[in-house]
């Protein structure tokens, strides 16, 4: 059955959502919302007046009833490390990973929520761990924050981690050894290294596209506001080995160049630490740009020869899902990917909803399930209501049948109709000399088999016909005189128990051929 999911992206200059429609093996983008934060002059953080204001209209454009919100925590809130352990240890794997960041962290590990993925297969041992760390306080911000907006969401998400669910089913980059995904915005860029899908590294970097856009302030000698204008309509990036068009252009890219360094630098020697480590990190082998810093034009062949590695944008590394715009799909990946976690298994996410943070249910969820179940409950009495009614018509009308053929039959063998069960019941079960039962006892083969035996041995009598009707006996037969045939009458007589009243003999024939008929009242028990 399919469910709707949002997932919330907050940026620092804009905060978005996207809806999906999730079913069993697909996934369908309805809606993409997106609401501009109100910064400050100089360009940096936004106030959080502004952030709570622009997360209450996006709240409004949201639909009533989803079944699933899930948010993310910036990556630069948060830390990540690869850790290993002995198998064993991952039956009490809170304590030892508690253990273990003990001294790895600027804070007490009691003042930490955490969760961990399992990387290495389960044979391997021991095992490689890769957890996420963040204050509680923190935590509870982001969380308070969403909640006052009437977004709380069910699962918190860290970093650039969402993006792994774009990757669909079967997608080649699944098996990639060092697949990079560099999420370039406003004022921090994040850095994800997946290895055959699952993600072994995660950083975030104090660097992004504002960067560039005080470059080209600073060159232009204008306020932000036409800088971020001029970045968004004129800039782009020269393509190795291609001079510029003129001047002017010239001038834009050197300082877009100038900006981008604040980034260059530590992407840089991260990728290098990254080959230097080898290992569970896997090298990078190939950086895909998400984001909307990612659309500067000219970016990917940029970013490629200063890295030396492949680069490519999003759109063309990964296929959009069904309903997203292509020109939307890098500034909302985080947020679609956020709207796919809820699907994703347990043992292939991080959700730092942990402790006192746990997700206690969405009011307006709980209206809507509880809407459903009693929706649902007055569907299936209704269809309660029918069947029964129908049921009840059924044996009505069987009841009619049977009634009718009681009448029936009464009259048949009773001489007289009846339509009460009970009291036919009641009249069958009498006996006595007086009553005449309606089912005898004793059949025609049952008054042969008495009438041979009470029939004199010196007497040669052949039966021909036998006639048993209700209350009527009627015998016709063959003997060797008419004196045989005089004495069967008196047999008869001696049938007490269903004979009586014989009638007079009547008979022909000669000596030796002698046929008789014989007539009497029947009352067998």
């Amino acid at each position: 059955m399919a469910r709707l999911s949002c997932g919330i992206d907050v940026g620092t200059g804009t905060v978005r959502a996207a809806v999906l429609k999730l079913g069993l093996r697909s996934s369908e983008v309805l809606q993409l919302h997106e609401v501009p934060l109100r910064l400050p002059d100089d360009g940096g953080p936004a106030e959080a007046e502004a952030v709570v204001e622009a997360l209450r209209e996006l709240a409004r454009r949201l639909p009533p009833h989803l079944e699933s919100r899930a948010a993310g925590l910036p990556g630069g809130d948060a830390t990540v490390r690869l850790l290993s352990f002995p198998r064993a240890a991952l039956r009490q794997a809170e304590a030892a990973i508690r253990v273990e960041l003990e001294g790895q962290l600027p804070f007490e590990t009691d003042e930490a929520l955490f969760d961990h993925l399992v990387l290495s297969p389960p044979a391997e041992d021991p095992a490689t761990v890769l957890v996420a760390v963040a204050r509680a306080e923190t935590v509870r911000g982001r969380l308070q924050l969403l909640a006052e907006s009437g977004l709380e969401p069910g699962l918190l998400a860290v970093g650039a981690l969402p993006l792994a669910r774009l990757l669909p089913s079967g997608h080649p980059l699944l098996e990639d050894e060092g697949l990079c995904f560099l999420d370039v915005g406003r004022l921090e860029t994040d850095l994800l290294v997946l290895r055959r899908g699952r993600p072994v590294f995660l950083r975030s970097f104090r660097a992004g596209s504002e960067d560039v856009t005080r470059a080209l302030a600073k060159v232009l000698r204008r306020s932000r506001g036409e800088a971020e204008a001029v970045k968004c309509t004129h800039l782009a990036l020269p393509e190795p080995g291609r001079p510029a068009p003129d001047a002017a252009h010239a001038a834009l890219a050197e300082a877009a160049q100038s900006g981008l360094g604040a980034l260059l630098t530590p992407l840089r020697r991260t990728l290098l630490e990254l080959r230097a480590k080898g290992g569970a990190f896997a090298p990078p082998a190939r950086l895909v740009l998400a984001g909307g810093g990612s659309r500067i034009p000219g970016l990917a062949p940029f970013l490629a020869q200063r890295l030396g590695l492949p680069v490519e944008p999003l759109a063309d590394a990964v296929p959009a899902p069904p309903g997203t715009p292509s020109d939307s799909f890098p500034s909302f990946a985080r947020a679609i990917g956020l709207a796919l976690e809820p699907v994703a298994s347990r043992s292939r996410r991080l959700d730092l909803r942990k402790g006192d943070a746990r997700y206690r249910g969405d009011q307006a969820v709980v209206r809507s399930h509880l809407r459903k179940a009693l929706i649902a409950a007055g569907v299936a009495f209704l269809a309660w209501l029918f069947s029964a009614w129908a049921e009840s018509r059924s044996l009505d009308r069987e009841a009619e049948r049977q009634q009718a053929a009681l009448e029936r039959l009464t009259l048949e063998v009773m001489g007289k109709k009846y339509s009460d069960f009970d009291l036919v019941r009641s009249l069958l079960g009498k006996t006595g000399a007086g009553i005449e039962g309606p089912v005898p006892e004793m059949d025609a083969l049952d008054v042969l088999a008495e009438l041979a035996r009470r029939m004199p041995a010196d007497i040669r009598n052949s039966i021909t016909l036998l006639t048993i009707e209700p209350g009527k006996l009627a015998i016709n037969g063959l003997t060797r005189n008419a004196e045989e045939a005089s004495r069967i009458p008196e047999v008869l007589k001696g049938f007490e128990r269903c004979v009586r009243d014989v009638g007079t003999l009547s008979g022909s024939g000669s000596e030796g051929n002698y046929s008789y008929q014989i007539e009497a009242t029947t009352s067998c028990p």
